[in-house]
């Protein structure tokens, strides 16, 4: 017999244990999105089917670790290019930073 109570109860303590999102990481997030958007609508990068949200997941949490805004630059730039969700890059790595700062407010 399989005890679904006890599944349930844990599903609802992760919830309780995910702190929610502060504005600035709203902000980085739709930054990120729009950047990744913007990237592959003139088709700077291809990325796999469906795997749009977790490629700005990846990015997102490589960006919370950058201490100055041209090491997030970097890290973003970077993480790109490693992600398996990202099938192909077609831009230099100047454009993709150009992008990501333009998504920043830079």
């Amino acid at each position: 017999m399989i005890d679904t109570e006890n599944d349930e109860l844990i599903d609802d303590l992760e919830e309780e244990e995910k702190e929610p999102e502060t504005e600035a990481m709203l902000a980085l997030r739709h930054a990120i999105a729009g950047a990744v958007t913007e990237l592959i609508k003139v088709e700077a990068i291809e990325v796999a089917e469906g795997a749009e949200p977790q490629l700005v997941e990846e990015l997102l949490l490589s960006a919370v670790t950058a201490a100055t805004s041209r090491q997030l630059l970097k890290k973003l730039r970077g993480a790109l290019f490693r992600s398996d969700h990202v099938a192909d890059v077609f831009a230099s790595d100047i454009a993709i930073e150009q992008r990501f700062r333009e998504a920043l407010g830079g």
